[in-house]
């Protein structure tokens, strides 16, 4: 390794590199997910991986103004991911109600 390698440039790489391939595994995961709280979810690590990225980008670059964004975005990512949830969950029971209502006739 050479001497004039800055050690947080060297972690910044290895983390960016390890964050894009977790992000093209789970890219993966929203395109052939299963089911749809699969492909939620999916979202929701993606969202959190580009949070991480913009962190190791701030601190590479030494702007910590950035991590005020990145904060706003985990906290819209973590509402939307509720609301899908509910969303979810509110269609599973009104299937189910359905099934049940079409079982009793």
């Amino acid at each position: 390794m050479p001497e004039s390698l800055d050690p947080i440039l060297a972690g910044s790489l290895i983390a960016g590199g390890l964050l894009a391939l977790s992000a093209v595994i789970s890219l993966y995961r929203v395109v052939f997910g299963p089911t749809p709280a699969d492909r939620v979810i999916a979202v929701d690590l993606l969202t959190m991986l580009l949070v991480g990225l913009v962190v190791v980008v701030a601190v590479t670059n030494g702007v910590f103004a950035i991590l005020d964004v990145a904060l706003a975005v985990a906290i819209l990512a973590f509402l939307a991911t509720i609301g899908f949830a509910r969303y979810l969950l509110r269609s599973h029971v009104a299937d189910a109600d359905a099934a049940a209502a079409e079982k009793a006739q």
